[in-house]
């Protein structure tokens, strides 16, 4: 009787052996879950397991919903309907709610502020003293460090509150829902 070692399956493994199975996984992830399942029974189990239920999963059929049925729900849900397309609605989406192109927006309007404040036009003499000139130097510093400072927080407060914990968590506990719902019905077949 061949005796084989006890593998112990971490949470990283497990989340590798899912990907593997779902077909998300790089190559060489593929290739590690490949040579373990064949070495150690516990992780072909899991593998299997989870390759059925994405077979499973991705078998569903889509579905289309009416519109007016969309629209009833939105109202039991209590969403809000969806602003008209305006000008305004549409930029504010695109400047606003992306970072990076608000970041970008930030740029261009200091950097078109300092150099139209530094450009002469011919004929005009500045009004301004070096000590004047150093002095808004200095402001116009300590200006884009609150900037920078405000969109590193922006940064960290987006990685971590809203995409690990409003996106990532729901979604992990619906996968779980999911997985534990099939495991379910798993276990009903085979006592059938």
């Amino acid at each position: 009787m061949k005796h084989t070692k006890f593998y112990k399956i971490d949470e990283e493994l497990h989340n590798k052996i899912i990907n593997a199975a779902y077909g998300d996984a790089g190559i060489f992830d593929k290739i590690k879950i490949y040579f373990l399942a064949k070495k150690y029974p516990e992780v072909k189990f899991l593998f299997d397991e989870y390759r059925a239920t994405s077979k499973a999963v991705h078998s569903i059929e889509k579905e289309f919903m009416p519109d007016e049925l969309l629209e009833k729900v939105k109202i039991k849900a209590g969403s809000k309907e969806p602003q008209k397309n305006s000008f305004f609605f549409d930029f504010y989406s695109f400047v606003f709610a992306r970072p990076a192109v608000s970041a970008f927006a930030a740029a261009v309007l200091i950097i078109i502020i300092i150099t139209s404040a530094f450009i002469k036009e011919p004929g005009f003499e500045s009004q301004y003293s070096k000590e004047e000139v150093a002095l808004a130097n200095k402001q116009t510093k300590q200006a884009l460090a609150i900037i920078g400072k405000v969109f590193s927080d922006t940064e960290k407060t987006l990685k971590n509150d809203i995409l690990a914990k409003r996106v990532g968590q729901p979604i992990n506990e619906g996968l779980n829902m999911v997985n534990n719902l099939f495991n379910e019905e798993n276990k009903n077949e085979k006592l059938n």
